[in-house]
């Protein structure tokens, strides 16, 4: 199963996001902000990283920063969201797609799928009788 590490200091929208991506199959951890999504991201890797820029203790920026500067992390897929888009919201930016808050959720779905693919990777449907 995929797993989405949802960065953000609203509960309210984490928890919202959260309860979306497990309606969908993805596995999901929730952080709330940049320090504990790196302590997060250290102890598991998640497949894909929803990543408010707007937060205490560490920004999202500052983790990008992070994760783009660790081999381990580098490649991995990063959706930024916030309600001011960053300066560097033009090409070359860090991540892989940004999204103004407030944004279409089926947007956001799909992208995750172009980004990730289904949350059950290929192996388990060919183990449920798939192709």
């Amino acid at each position: 199963m995929k797993t989405v590490l949802i960065v953000d200091d609203e509960f309210d929208i984490a928890d919202a996001l959260a309860a979306i991506f497990e309606v969908e199959g993805y596995a999901v951890r929730v952080c709330s902000n940049g320090l504990d999504a790196m302590k997060e991201i250290a102890r598991s890797l998640p497949d894909l990283l929803l990543l408010d820029v707007m937060m205490p203790v560490m920004d999202g920026l500052e983790v990008l920063s992070r994760l783009r500067s660790d081999d381990r992390t580098s490649d991995l897929p990063v959706i930024v969201m916030s309600a001011v888009k960053p300066k560097q919201a033009s090409a070359g930016a860090p991540w892989q797609l940004f999204l103004q808050k407030p944004f279409n959720i089926t947007a956001l779905l799909v992208a995750v799928q172009g980004l990730i693919g289904s949350p059950v990777g290929a192996e388990h449907a060919e183990m449920a009788g798939g192709t």
